[in-house]
Parts: C-alpha cells; sequence; structure tokens
C-alpha cells in the first residue's frame, strides 16, 4: 500500500503558490544545431558514459555509480544511490548544468522532467503545487513524499543552484538537481543527498572539506564568478 504524507492544507496551498511563482518565466530555447536539430534532439543523440565517483559533481551519501553525458551548453550526471528497499525503479541523483543563454530564465518544472524522461516512480503523477518548499544554506529546494507499506519512506526532491551558491563544474552558471530516494528511514535521511551537505561539493571537494565550510571544486573551469 502506498500512500502520500498528508500535511495541513494551509501549507499546501502556501506551497503551491510559491512554487507555482518560481516555475514562471523563461525556459530553455530549443535552437538548431548545425545539422538542424532541436536542443532536445541534439541531446537524446549523446549517450552516458561511466565515469569515477571521485568526479562526481555531489557528494551524497551512499553513491554506487556515476554517468555522465555532454548537453547543449552543458552537460548532465546521474548518480546511483544505494537501494536496499522492495520498491520498484531506481534511486538517483541526477544533475543538468546549464551555460550561456541557457542559463537565463527561472526553474521550470515541467520543462526539467520532460529533459530528465519524467519524474520517477512512485512520483510518476506529482504536479507542481503538490511540492512542499523548503529552505537549507543553499536556498530553497521543494520536495514530496510517499509512505511505501509500513516503513519505507519515498521522497522526490528538485532545485536549482547557481554559481553564487556553490561552485559548479566547468563554466555552468545553474546546475538543477533531481532526486528519487526510498529508503527504509526516515524523511531527513532520504533527503540528505539533496540537502546542503550532500549536494554543496563535488566529491573531492566533500572529502577534503571533513563537512566543515564550503570549498572550490577542483572541477569548476578558472575564471568562474
Amino acid at each position: 500500500m502506498t500512500k502520500r504524507a498528508g500535511y495541513p492544507r494551509c501549507c499546501s496551498m502556501i506551497a503551491g503558490a510559491i512554487l507555482c511563482a518560481l516555475l514562471a518565466g523563461c525556459g530553455y530555447e530549443h535552437e538548431l544545431d548545425d545539422l538542424g536539430l532541436t536542443q532536445r534532439q541534439a541531446e537524446d543523440r549523446e549517450t552516458f558514459q561511466s565515469v569515477s565517483i571521485s568526479n562526481a559533481w555531489a557528494n551524497p551519501p551512499g553513491m554506487t555509480f556515476v554517468m555522465q553525458r555532454g548537453l547543449v551548453n552543458g552537460a548532465e550526471q546521474r548518480i546511483g544511490l544505494k537501494n536496499t528497499v522492495p520498491v520498484a525503479g531506481d534511486n538517483i541523483l541526477v544533475l543538468r548544468t546549464r551555460s550561456g543563454h541557457l542559463a537565463a530564465g527561472r526553474f521550470r518544472f515541467e520543462e526539467f522532467m520532460t529533459r530528465t524522461g519524467g519524474a520517477p516512480a512512485p512520483f510518476q503523477d506529482i504536479e507542481p503545487g503538490e511540492l512542499i518548499t523548503a529552505d537549507d544554506s543553499l536556498g530553497t529546494y521543494f520536495w514530496s513524499q510517499e509512505i511505501v507499506g509500513s516503513n519505507v519512506t519515498c521522497v522526490f526532491a528538485v532545485r536549482r543552484l547557481t554559481v553564487s551558491e556553490r561552485s559548479l563544474p566547468q563554466d555552468a552558471r545553474v546546475m538543477d538537481v533531481m532526486l528519487r530516494n526510498c529508503i527504509a528511514g526516515t524523511e531527513a535521511e532520504a533527503l540528505a543527498p539533496v540537502l546542503d551537505a550532500g549536494i554543496g561539493y563535488s566529491a573531492l571537494a566533500g572529502t577534503g572539506t571533513g563537512g566543515g565550510t564550503r570549498m572550490l571544486s577542483p572541477l569548476a573551469a578558472p575564471g568562474m564568478d
């Protein structure tokens, strides 16, 4: 049996209103490349390659693999997370960077979901207004929770990070993040990979900080703001 955690109606309405406002604005441009492909078509032709966990753009607990591919004016990493519960789907952290004019505009939930292949199970039907708004030292994130059976907590979360909040790989200006994590634990434990301690550092930088002050990622290119 799966059930969505309940929250006060007023909180849901406030969270929905804030999220809808934040999701307004410009989206990614669908410009053509030299072959006449749209941005999405060009990106769909890119394949993921396995990279070392030490090259991960984040430092979440329980990393199992890292896959990376190029995008139009950006790149994408998918970080696998430990999964020990009998729930369909993978525990995964998706990171998509953008530079240049593609970094302009506000985060758009539906656009991001389309780019990443849709919201993962058990959140396939999630709507922006259902997400809860919360903050940490890196800014605002949006999340939802599902309770599966008697002891499994599944969370879904999205957020956008900019170069003013942490260093980003290459010449990226923004990094959009999505988490799906199902564990036999609390919602706080399930959310850990997308919160500041897990997402505020690259894997190498996180190893060197010992949980202290955020430091510049060794993956960041020279000359970034």
